[in-house]
């Protein structure tokens, strides 16, 4: 574990994905399920260093970039630091640089991120032709017992809903969830986020790797 919490403990690569908008990576497990780890203000890919191990070793290829300004990634000529111009960043970096046309993300923001990241990660992918491959995005905190919970957006319909596996992450094999605890959520989090109003539409998303 202490080999992989040193900052050179993956190989970094770097890609121009816009014209003179270099991004720094770590990528392993070539060959998996394309994960790309996006890490939040004023973070860098290093918040993810004890997780990239874990994942490849469960079968994804992990892609984890510095966005532009960030980390070992070079400043923008454009001067565009915003949400759209990160979701560009990222799209070129998997699709084009590469070659994935599919991929699962992840991400570690604050609530008060998620709404307006959501709208323009969800606007750049639809620009781009790809709207009909959106699903859903799903994001991962914890309690204050450290227990896992899920937030997930629905992109079809334009809503949230919370996910709690009883017993947290690694309890997928009894298939559980804590519906009290969702509603608790539910109850908290309803004048921040528009929560699915159709409780039969929370549908529990096991096996979610982060």
């Amino acid at each position: 574990m202490e080999d992989t919490l040193r900052p050179d403990a993956f190989p970094l690569e770097r890609a121009e994905v816009r014209p003179g908008v270099n991004i720094a990576y770590v990528r392993t497990g070539e060959g998996g399920y394309p994960l790309l780890l996006v890490h939040g203000w004023p973070e860098t890919k290093r918040i993810w260093w004890r997780n990239i191990e874990p994942l490849a070793q469960a079968g994804f290829e992990v892609i984890a970039p510095d966005l532009r300004g960030f980390g070992d990634s070079g400043l923008a000529p454009d001067g565009f630091y915003d949400l759209a111009a990160h979701a560009r960043d990222l799209r070129a970096l998997v699709g084009e640089v590469l070659g994935h046309e599919r991929c699962a993300a992840a991400g570690a923001p604050s609530v008060e991120d998620l709404a307006v990241g959501i709208n323009a990660v969800s606007s750049s992918i639809e620009t781009a032709g790809h709207g009909e491959r959106l699903l859903c995005a799903v994001f991962a905190f914890a309690d204050a017992q450290k227990r896992r919970i899920y937030f997930i957006y629905n992109y079809k319909r334009g809503f949230w809903y919370p996910f709690v596996p009883e017993g947290g992450r690694d309890s997928d094999q009894s298939q559980e969830r804590s519906t009290e605890r969702e509603l608790q959520i539910k109850a908290q989090m309803a004048s921040e986020l528009p929560i699915e109003p159709e409780l039969e539409r929370w549908f529990p998303l096991w096996g979610i790797p982060i």
